[in-house]
């Protein structure tokens, strides 16, 4: 007995341990996005593909209407802007009359001497128009 009273008990600190502390941290972490995603409103993913916006259904039928031809009062070369059998609107315009000449003559130099638009050129102005459409809002034009 008299051994154990030559024992001298050393106060035990508190053993702070970080590795403890960063499991709990991750735990929660862990269990909180478990809690978010499935309380959450799940999100539709759609693949887009590329094609017309509505179907085209086709129907057959028989229109009669009444056709007149009219003769022009001028005389020149033709110059037609809409294919055969293709539609057309209120106010389009079909044709052109060239009464001089000057259309046919430039279209035919332009043709002749090969000056076509580059892949770059025709690419900026793709690029152009589609910036124009795709930007394109009605209030910012007004009378």
């Amino acid at each position: 007995m008299s051994r154990k009273k030559n024992v001298v008990k050393f106060e035990q600190r508190n053993n702070f341990n970080i590795g403890i502390v960063i499991f709990f941290v991750i735990t929660v972490y862990i269990v909180f996005n478990i809690f978010q995603y499935m309380t959450s409103e799940t999100i539709a993913a759609y693949e887009v593909s590329q094609g017309a916006i509505a179907s085209n259904n086709t129907y057959r039928g028989l229109i009669l209407r009444s056709e007149s031809v009219c003769y022009s009062e001028r005389t020149g070369y033709v110059n037609y802007y809409v294919k055969n059998a293709s539609r057309v609107s209120v106010n389009d315009t079909i044709y052109s009359i060239d009464t001089k000449g000057d259309i046919s003559d430039q279209i035919s130099a332009v043709s002749a001497s090969g000056n076509m638009l580059s892949n770059e050129s025709l690419k900026d102005s793709s690029l152009s128009i589609d910036t124009f459409t795709n930007t394109y809002q009605s209030s910012d034009f007004f009378y």
